[in-house]
């Protein structure tokens, strides 16, 4: 075998390893998205266990007030139906509103009743509710960097190549809370 040969042979065997590491790593971020999804989800349903608790504490203090049942009910359905397999950030922004809404109404029926806004039973899940929303913050923000992450690396040369050859994975979408970027005058120019 010439000299010639082995050099064609190695580049051809350079090329096919770095085809197969583009490979493998176009799958590595996109599971790595799918990994911060599911921790949103496992965030929100932590979140909607505790949100009971709340409604219960407060019942002795309010009339059966219709429209935070209902919330309750359809915050538990829509944290349902999350999986893994189905990036629907567009219903996780339901989620988070409907939840701001149960928790306002919530904090409206503490501030009407003094002695329940200081009992200890309050305070506490209350707070967990806080480190609960803090918790599913912290997955959103990790879920997003991987989903940032994922997008730019198909996004980009040669590994576009690759993924429209091989893989053919598709641009995932960010979550984007629409209610709090209203609060800000700064636009960004993207």
């Amino acid at each position: 075998m010439s000299q010639e040969n082995i050099i064609i042979i190695g580049i051809i065997v350079f090329a096919a390893l770095y085809l197969i590491w583009l490979y493998n790593r176009i799958v590595s971020y996109k599971n790595n998205a799918i990994e911060g999804w599911s921790n949103v989800i496992a965030t929100e349903r932590q979140k909607a266990k505790i949100l009971p608790d709340l409604i219960e504490l407060t019942q002795n203090y309010q009339a059966h007030e219709q429209a935070t049942l209902d919330n309750v009910t359809k915050l538990r359905t829509a944290v349902a139906k999350m999986k893994k397999e189905d990036v629907d950030v567009s219903g996780l922004g339901m989620i988070e509103q409907v939840s701001k809404e149960l928790v306002g109404s919530i904090s409206m029926v503490a501030e009407a009743y003094p002695d329940l806004k200081a009992s200890e039973t309050y305070i506490t899940t209350m707070k967990s509710v806080e480190r609960q929303n803090e918790m599913v913050g912290a997955a959103i923000r990790v879920f997003n960097s991987n989903v940032n992450n994922f997008n730019s690396l198909i996004q980009s040369f040669p590994a576009l190549l690759v993924n429209k050859l091989l893989n053919r994975e598709k641009n995932l979408n960010t979550f984007e809370d629409n209610e709090s970027s209203k609060a800000f005058e700064f636009k960004p120019n993207l």
